[in-house]
């Protein structure tokens, strides 16, 4: 179907002359244009007016990682002065073996240690908000914040079969390849989610040795090798050094 065309005379300023403008009709069913960077349907709010990040859950955070903290000290302190005690008072052996097992139990104390500092400070892989996260912000989402009304408590995460999941709680996308899981905890989205340890008062995320997985299976290990080191050196001290049994 061809356009239609219609003329029209507009007097210009000076003489009184016209030109002929064309005005073309837009065609039936055409879309209007869209304003550059404004998607059809995409809710453009404004990540500062999303609420406030919900408050973990800090009182028992800190007792687990006090626990945990204690926990660990402990052992520490238990493999390197027991082995020490072998060593210098029973093992008096007069052989290279006393030198290795100090530098043993220091070497995994250290280790351990500074995974320990790894699970308490470092990032286990929170869902930080961002643009790229929070947008496009989901329409049930959106009419309720320009509504002004709170998220309901028992509203379901929103699936997507592109975007993902959207977390209604940190109000962030999770998408389908990082098996993230909101923290009840930490009230925090964390990829690759494996739980939330008790013990230490951190959520343990990551695969292989990523996020802060490597933390928690180093210390675990480093704990068990470092019970080997003491029960080797006293074991040792007790059938050859000068106190034998």
């Amino acid at each position: 179907m061809q356009t239609e065309m219609a003329a029209v005379v507009v007097s210009s300023g000076e003489g009184g002359a016209t030109e002929p403008q064309s005005t073309e009709q837009p065609r039936p069913g055409a879309a209007a244009e869209v304003p550059d960077g404004h998607a059809p349907g995409r809710a453009d709010l404004p990540l500062s007016a999303l609420p406030a990040m919900p408050p973990p859950r800090l009182m028992s955070m800190r007792t687990e990682a006090a626990g945990g903290c204690t926990t660990v000290l402990a052992i520490i302190g238990v493999c390197v002065g027991g082995t020490h005690w072998s060593v210098l008072v029973l093992g008096k052996m007069g052989n290279p073996l006393p030198p290795l097992f100090l530098s043993a139990i220091w070497a995994e104390a250290l280790v351990a240690f500074l995974c320990l500092a790894g699970l308490m400070f470092g990032d286990p892989g929170v869902v930080e908000r961002s643009e790229l996260r929070c947008l496009p912000m989901p329409d049930d989402i959106a009419d309720l914040l320009r509504a002004g009304q709170a998220i309901p408590a028992d509203m379901s995460n929103i699936e997507d079969p592109v975007q993902g999941t959207y977390c209604v709680r940190c109000m962030v996308w999770r998408r389908h390849h990082e098996n993230a899981h909101h923290c009840s905890t930490c009230q925090r989205c964390v990829t690759d989610f494996d739980h939330h340890c008790g013990v230490f008062g951190r959520c343990i995320a990551g695969r292989g040795f990523r996020g802060n997985m490597g933390y928690f299976k180093v210390i675990i290990f480093m704990a068990l090798l470092g019970i080997v080191t003491f029960a080797a050196a006293l074991l040792l001290g007790l059938t050859r050094g000068p106190l034998q049994l």
